[in-house]
């Protein structure tokens, strides 16, 4: 996808970011906006799209499924990346204390295949 940038301004590689390119001596960057929202997929689309969030902060349930089960500060320590992905990618608004309910479960498995992590969102 290309982008129309004002004269004198261009993209820095590998980023969003763009850098005026004329002499001036102070550098002048700016972030350029995403050029489309992101879409839920539709595995992720529940029954109540469209409707007005209720006034419930959501409920995000994480079952843990190992061999060797983790002690409690590398329980919660574990899911902090994918709580993080799912506030990212817009599925919950925040990750504070307050704006959601957490639970983290484990449960033991017998074979390292096994081992898989389910994350249930409900708003």
């Amino acid at each position: 996808m290309t982008r129309e940038l004002p004269e004198g301004w261009e993209i820095i590689p590998g980023t969003n970011t763009a850098r005026k390119t004329t002499n001036d001596t102070t550098p002048k960057t700016q972030r350029l906006p995403d050029p489309e929202p992101a879409q839920l997929p539709a595995t992720l689309v529940g029954d109540s799209e469209g409707e007005a969030r209720g006034t419930r902060c959501p409920h995000v349930c994480f079952t843990l499924r190992r061999v060797r089960l983790l002690d409690i500060d590398a329980k919660y320590g574990s899911i902090k990346d994918l709580l993080d992905g799912l506030q990212y990618a817009g599925i919950i608004h925040q990750d504070r204390e307050g704006e959601i309910t957490l639970e983290v479960r484990q449960e033991k498995v017998a074979k390292f295949k096994d081992e898989e992590t389910l994350i249930t969102v409900e708003l």
